[in-house]
Protein backbone atom coordinates (compact mmCIF):
# COMPACT_ATOMS: atom_id res chain seq x y z
CA UNK A 1 0.00 0.00 0.00
CA UNK A 2 3.02 2.03 0.48
CA UNK A 3 4.04 1.50 -2.86
CA UNK A 4 0.88 2.16 -4.17
CA UNK A 5 0.94 5.95 -1.99
CA UNK A 6 3.94 7.06 -3.10
CA UNK A 7 2.65 6.51 -6.88
CA UNK A 8 0.04 8.05 -6.34
CA UNK A 9 2.00 11.00 -4.98
CA UNK A 10 3.51 11.33 -7.74
CA UNK A 11 0.97 11.21 -9.92
CA UNK A 12 -1.01 13.72 -8.36
CA UNK A 13 2.17 16.40 -8.32
CA UNK A 14 2.57 15.88 -11.81
CA UNK A 15 -1.37 16.70 -12.18
CA UNK A 16 -0.42 20.79 -11.28
CA UNK A 17 1.86 21.33 -14.18
CA UNK A 18 -1.14 20.21 -17.09
CA UNK A 19 -3.29 17.42 -18.63
CA UNK A 20 -0.85 15.90 -20.60
CA UNK A 21 1.90 15.56 -18.11
CA UNK A 22 -1.49 14.36 -15.83
CA UNK A 23 -2.34 11.78 -18.48
CA UNK A 24 1.56 10.68 -18.87
CA UNK A 25 1.50 10.44 -14.78
CA UNK A 26 -2.09 8.19 -14.66
CA UNK A 27 -0.36 6.28 -17.63
CA UNK A 28 2.92 5.83 -15.49
CA UNK A 29 0.88 4.95 -12.59
CA UNK A 30 -1.34 2.30 -14.18
CA UNK A 31 2.10 0.50 -15.53
CA UNK A 32 3.93 0.89 -11.96
CA UNK A 33 0.48 -0.48 -10.75
CA UNK A 34 0.27 -3.48 -13.35
CA UNK A 35 3.98 -3.99 -12.74
CA UNK A 36 3.74 -4.28 -9.32
CA UNK A 37 0.74 -6.68 -9.27
CA UNK A 38 3.25 -9.01 -11.22
CA UNK A 39 5.55 -8.57 -9.19
CA UNK A 40 3.39 -9.12 -6.15
CA UNK A 41 1.81 -12.47 -7.74
CA UNK A 42 5.24 -13.95 -8.90
CA UNK A 43 6.57 -13.65 -5.72
CA UNK A 44 3.65 -15.26 -3.56
CA UNK A 45 3.51 -17.90 -6.08
CA UNK A 46 7.21 -18.65 -5.39
CA UNK A 47 6.14 -19.18 -1.79
CA UNK A 48 3.27 -21.17 -2.28
CA UNK A 49 4.51 -24.83 -2.15
CA UNK A 50 3.03 -27.27 -4.96
CA UNK A 51 2.18 -30.45 -4.36
CA UNK A 52 0.87 -33.12 -6.96
CA UNK A 53 -0.73 -36.05 -5.77
CA UNK A 54 -2.75 -39.08 -7.19
CA UNK A 55 -4.67 -42.59 -6.80
CA UNK A 56 -2.62 -45.22 -8.70
CA UNK A 57 -4.26 -47.27 -11.22
CA UNK A 58 -7.11 -46.82 -13.29
CA UNK A 59 -10.79 -46.46 -11.83
CA UNK A 60 -13.10 -49.49 -10.61
CA UNK A 61 -14.69 -50.22 -13.79
CA UNK A 62 -12.90 -48.51 -16.26
CA UNK A 63 -9.42 -48.56 -16.20
CA UNK A 64 -6.87 -51.00 -15.04
CA UNK A 65 -7.39 -51.06 -11.91
CA UNK A 66 -5.76 -51.87 -8.57
CA UNK A 67 -5.67 -54.68 -6.09
CA UNK A 68 -8.98 -56.53 -4.80
CA UNK A 69 -9.53 -58.38 -2.12
CA UNK A 70 -11.45 -57.46 0.99
CA UNK A 71 -10.71 -53.90 0.20
CA UNK A 72 -10.75 -52.54 -3.72
CA UNK A 73 -7.59 -50.21 -3.79
CA UNK A 74 -9.10 -48.12 -6.70
CA UNK A 75 -12.35 -46.89 -4.51
CA UNK A 76 -10.04 -46.50 -1.59
CA UNK A 77 -7.20 -44.67 -3.10
CA UNK A 78 -9.48 -42.69 -4.78
CA UNK A 79 -11.15 -41.21 -1.69
CA UNK A 80 -7.95 -40.93 0.23
CA UNK A 81 -6.50 -38.96 -2.85
CA UNK A 82 -9.92 -36.60 -2.80
CA UNK A 83 -9.91 -36.19 0.87
CA UNK A 84 -5.68 -34.78 0.70
CA UNK A 85 -6.55 -32.52 -2.18
CA UNK A 86 -9.42 -31.03 0.00
CA UNK A 87 -6.53 -30.72 3.44
CA UNK A 88 -4.08 -29.14 1.14
CA UNK A 89 -6.01 -26.63 -0.59
CA UNK A 90 -7.14 -25.98 3.33
CA UNK A 91 -3.87 -25.59 4.13
CA UNK A 92 -3.06 -22.98 1.03
CA UNK A 93 -1.16 -25.72 -0.92
CA UNK A 94 -1.30 -24.91 -4.63
CA UNK A 95 -2.31 -28.64 -5.69
CA UNK A 96 -2.55 -30.82 -8.69
CA UNK A 97 -4.36 -34.13 -9.41
CA UNK A 98 -2.80 -36.12 -11.44
CA UNK A 99 -4.90 -39.11 -11.18
CA UNK A 100 -5.56 -40.86 -14.47
CA UNK A 101 -8.60 -43.59 -14.50
CA UNK A 102 -8.96 -45.00 -17.92
CA UNK A 103 -6.49 -47.10 -20.04
CA UNK A 104 -4.13 -49.80 -19.58
CA UNK A 105 -1.70 -50.34 -16.80
CA UNK A 106 1.29 -49.06 -18.67
CA UNK A 107 -0.62 -46.20 -20.67
CA UNK A 108 -2.09 -44.88 -16.96
CA UNK A 109 1.33 -44.98 -15.40
CA UNK A 110 2.72 -43.48 -18.57
CA UNK A 111 0.41 -40.99 -18.18
CA UNK A 112 0.30 -39.90 -14.37
CA UNK A 113 4.09 -39.74 -15.10
CA UNK A 114 3.45 -37.31 -17.80
CA UNK A 115 0.78 -35.17 -15.63
CA UNK A 116 3.69 -35.23 -12.57
CA UNK A 117 6.10 -33.41 -15.25
CA UNK A 118 4.04 -30.87 -17.33
CA UNK A 119 4.95 -28.77 -14.39
CA UNK A 120 7.61 -27.99 -11.63
CA UNK A 121 6.40 -29.33 -7.99
CA UNK A 122 7.83 -29.51 -4.57
CA UNK A 123 6.35 -32.90 -4.02
CA UNK A 124 4.68 -36.07 -5.62
CA UNK A 125 2.38 -38.12 -3.89
CA UNK A 126 1.09 -41.95 -4.99
CA UNK A 127 -1.71 -43.22 -3.06
CA UNK A 128 -1.32 -47.02 -2.93
CA UNK A 129 -3.07 -49.92 -1.14
CA UNK A 130 -0.77 -53.08 -1.20
CA UNK A 131 -1.40 -56.49 -1.40
CA UNK A 132 0.21 -60.55 -1.08
CA UNK A 133 -0.31 -61.69 2.05
CA UNK A 134 -3.24 -63.66 1.53
CA UNK A 135 -4.03 -63.61 4.94
CA UNK A 136 -7.66 -63.27 4.13
CA UNK A 137 -9.08 -64.52 7.97
CA UNK A 138 -6.47 -62.79 9.80
CA UNK A 139 -3.39 -63.31 12.54
CA UNK A 140 -4.73 -61.46 14.86
CA UNK A 141 -2.19 -58.45 13.02
CA UNK A 142 -1.31 -55.76 10.75
CA UNK A 143 1.05 -56.47 8.23
CA UNK A 144 1.04 -52.50 7.76
CA UNK A 145 2.34 -49.13 5.30
CA UNK A 146 5.52 -48.35 4.05
CA UNK A 147 6.44 -45.61 1.43
CA UNK A 148 8.89 -45.75 -1.07
CA UNK A 149 11.26 -43.06 -2.14
CA UNK A 150 14.41 -42.61 -4.29
CA UNK A 151 17.00 -41.88 -1.81
CA UNK A 152 16.24 -43.40 1.56
CA UNK A 153 18.67 -40.82 3.29
CA UNK A 154 17.19 -37.86 1.31
CA UNK A 155 14.97 -34.94 2.89
CA UNK A 156 12.04 -37.01 0.78
CA UNK A 157 12.50 -39.92 2.99
CA UNK A 158 11.96 -38.06 5.96
CA UNK A 159 8.71 -37.02 5.02
CA UNK A 160 7.80 -40.53 4.09
CA UNK A 161 8.78 -41.64 7.39
CA UNK A 162 6.72 -39.20 9.01
CA UNK A 163 4.08 -40.65 6.91
CA UNK A 164 4.41 -44.17 7.78
CA UNK A 165 5.00 -42.82 11.58
CA UNK A 166 1.70 -41.19 11.18
CA UNK A 167 -0.49 -43.95 10.06
CA UNK A 168 1.16 -46.44 12.17
CA UNK A 169 -0.20 -44.64 14.92
CA UNK A 170 -3.62 -45.98 14.28
CA UNK A 171 -2.27 -49.45 14.91
CA UNK A 172 -0.87 -50.68 11.53
CA UNK A 173 2.64 -51.74 12.13
CA UNK A 174 5.44 -49.51 10.48
CA UNK A 175 7.39 -51.30 7.51
CA UNK A 176 9.62 -48.66 7.20
CA UNK A 177 10.85 -46.04 4.09
CA UNK A 178 12.15 -48.59 1.34
CA UNK A 179 14.38 -48.27 -2.04
CA UNK A 180 11.88 -47.28 -4.64
CA UNK A 181 14.31 -47.01 -7.60
CA UNK A 182 12.57 -50.30 -9.39
CA UNK A 183 9.29 -48.69 -9.82
CA UNK A 184 8.73 -46.17 -12.73
CA UNK A 185 6.58 -43.49 -10.77
CA UNK A 186 9.81 -42.82 -8.21
CA UNK A 187 11.96 -43.11 -10.76
CA UNK A 188 11.18 -40.86 -13.93
CA UNK A 189 9.26 -38.28 -11.77
CA UNK A 190 11.37 -34.89 -11.75
CA UNK A 191 10.21 -33.89 -8.26
CA UNK A 192 10.18 -35.59 -5.40
CA UNK A 193 8.06 -38.01 -4.67
CA UNK A 194 6.67 -40.51 -2.54
CA UNK A 195 4.69 -43.32 -3.00
CA UNK A 196 2.48 -44.64 -0.23
CA UNK A 197 1.45 -47.96 0.33
CA UNK A 198 -1.35 -47.49 3.11
CA UNK A 199 -1.66 -51.16 3.93
CA UNK A 200 -3.12 -54.74 2.55
CA UNK A 201 -6.11 -55.51 0.66
CA UNK A 202 -5.52 -58.78 1.28
CA UNK A 203 -5.11 -58.87 5.13
CA UNK A 204 -7.97 -58.93 7.45
CA UNK A 205 -6.45 -56.90 10.05
CA UNK A 206 -5.10 -54.25 7.71
CA UNK A 207 -8.43 -54.13 6.49
CA UNK A 208 -10.43 -53.55 9.64
CA UNK A 209 -8.68 -51.41 10.77
CA UNK A 210 -8.39 -49.41 7.91
CA UNK A 211 -12.27 -49.24 7.68
CA UNK A 212 -12.51 -48.57 11.28
CA UNK A 213 -9.95 -45.55 10.77
CA UNK A 214 -11.57 -44.42 7.71
CA UNK A 215 -10.64 -42.37 4.79
CA UNK A 216 -10.39 -39.04 6.07
CA UNK A 217 -8.22 -39.59 8.96
CA UNK A 218 -5.42 -41.25 7.01
CA UNK A 219 -5.64 -38.13 4.75
CA UNK A 220 -5.85 -36.22 7.52
CA UNK A 221 -2.24 -38.11 8.66
CA UNK A 222 -0.38 -38.45 5.75
CA UNK A 223 -1.73 -34.21 4.97
CA UNK A 224 0.31 -33.39 8.31
CA UNK A 225 3.24 -35.23 8.18
CA UNK A 226 3.59 -33.87 4.65
CA UNK A 227 3.19 -30.42 6.25
CA UNK A 228 4.81 -31.19 9.36
CA UNK A 229 2.11 -30.50 11.18
CA UNK A 230 1.39 -32.79 14.83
Amino acid sequence: MNAFANIAGTSSACAASGAFVRNAGSYMYRKLEKLYISLFTYINEKKTMKIGTHAGHGKAGLGAIGAVSILNESIENRLINAEIIKLLLANSITVYDNTVDVGTKTEILNEIIANCNYRTTDLELSIHFNAGVGDTKGNGATTGVECFVYNTASATAKIADRINRKIAAFGFKNRGVKDGKHLAFVSKVKAPAILIEVCFVDDKDDAELYQKTGCQAIAKAIVEAVLNKK
